[in-house]
């Protein structure tokens, strides 16, 4: 008949191995869990019929991605083997707490740094790019607003309120033109945009 044992979670030594009953150290920094697998029946070849075993890769410290900010929830996210894109680090970390439109991502790689709103990773699947190991994530809430000043019925800086407004729906935001100051025709929009 069959026997299976079924060992507790081991975490790989400084030495870059693991210890199994009847095989002794087994290497594993740097394998992948077949190959360890493989090994772990070499050396029980000896010792049992035909033996089989199964290696999992449970959480690698090495092989994660750090998530942090004010609005997702810090952890320490593992990298899949299929590869993982910065949408799905997100989402494993429990997903962005802030609208999408005001979240922004900062990914910090080998020493460079890069933000990108988190909208153009959800409308653009090119910028969706994918994580590494050792990736920093920080998410941050960066409310979008707009000034208003002039013969308004209020002048403030009002917020947007939604990922994008029409100049009409910017003015209605701003409780419209003063009927008696104003002039329809003298609304004026500035912004500041690259000379490109």
């Amino acid at each position: 008949g069959s026997h299976s044992v079924t060992l507790p979670a081991q975490t790989v030594g400084s030495d870059g191995g693991i210890s199994v009953p009847f095989a002794g150290r087994i290497p594993a920094a740097g394998k992948l869990p077949v190959d360890v697998q493989r090994e772990i029946e070499r050396r029980l070849a000896g010792k049992a019929i035909e033996p089989q075993a199964l290696v999992t890769v449970t959480k690698s410290v090495t092989n994660t991605v750090t998530i942090s900010g004010e609005v997702v929830a810090g952890a320490r996210v593992p990298l899949t083997l299929r590869g993982d894109r910065l949408l799905d680090v997100i989402a494993a970390a429990g997903g962005a707490r802030a609208p999408v439109y005001e979240t922004f991502v900062r990914l910090s790689r080998g020493g460079v740094t890069a933000t990108v709103p988190l909208a153009t990773l959800v409308s653009n699947p090119a910028e969706n790019i994918y994580a590494r190991p050792g990736d920093v994530l920080t998410l941050t809430r960066l409310p979008q607003a707009f000034s208003v000043l002039g013969a308004t019925r209020r002048s403030a800086e009002v917020p947007f309120g939604a990922e994008k407004l029409t100049l009409i729906e910017a003015l209605a935001k701003a409780g419209g033109l003063r009927d008696t100051r104003s002039d329809p025709a003298g609304v004026f929009l500035f912004r500041f945009e690259p000379p490109k």
